[in-house]
């Protein structure tokens, strides 16, 4: 059996603290043999400390939630895809509530546009 494509979106594992707790099920999910990428949605610029994180950060993609190349990368999905894109914000008004959290949804839109387009690729 082949094993499956799983991605993770995390808050920030394998950097920062928070979630110590996913390190062993995303280890044993690799041992399986399932190929894994690891997302945190706000990466710092150093790996937690511990054997795990290291382990970890081999499948983890750096993508910062926002620069330069991440807005280019996000607006050139938006021309090919305009009315997706207008229609993923539209579902952010309507349905994140307060305007901190619409305003914390919309900020991810870049980065969600253009991991979005990695994982395709990947299949």
């Amino acid at each position: 059996m082949k094993g499956m494509k799983i991605a993770y979106i995390t808050s920030q594992t394998p950097y920062g603290k928070g979630e110590q707790f996913i390190l062993p099920e995303i280890l044993e999910v690799i041992k399986k043999g399932h190929d894994v990428v690891v997302i945190p949605v706000r990466p710092e610029k150093e790996i937690a400390l511990g054997d795990e994180p290291k382990e970890v950060a081999k499948f983890t993609m750096h993508i910062p939630l926002l620069s330069l190349n991440l807005i280019l990368k996000s607006f050139l999905i938006f021309i090919k895809h305009p009315l997706r894109v207008v229609e993923i914000i539209f579902k952010i008004l309507r349905h994140s509530g307060s305007l901190g959290k619409i305003l914390k949804n919309l900020l991810i839109i870049p980065k969600g546009l253009v991991v979005s387009e990695i994982l395709k690729k990947r299949k």
